[in-house]
């Protein structure tokens, strides 16, 4: 009975995990020494508000989606054939 629910928290987390880490580093460490803290999410955002350079923070944003995206749909279908909606 569990295996719907998790399956839909395995899915949501995921996506949410790409875009929740944007404030953590926007506040705690900014870029960090040398960049190391620089995933796509504040890349995109200091190219689009910093650097003005809209072209790439939209490039960047299609690549983001298209990853969420590719990896949600892998998790459908490797996970969904063990999700049982029988009771």
């Amino acid at each position: 009975m569990l295996s719907p629910f998790t399956f839909f928290l395995l899915i949501t987390n995921l996506t949410y995990s790409f875009f929740d880490i944007f404030g953590t580093i926007d506040i705690l460490a900014g870029t960090g020494p040398g960049n190391s803290t620089t995933v796509l999410i504040y890349n995109l955002y200091r190219d689009l508000q910093f650097n003005h350079n809209t072209g790439m923070a939209a490039t960047q944003s299609v690549l983001l989606f298209a990853l969420v995206a590719g990896l949600t749909i892998l998790q459908f279908r490797t996970t969904e054939r063990r999700v049982t909606y029988n009771a």
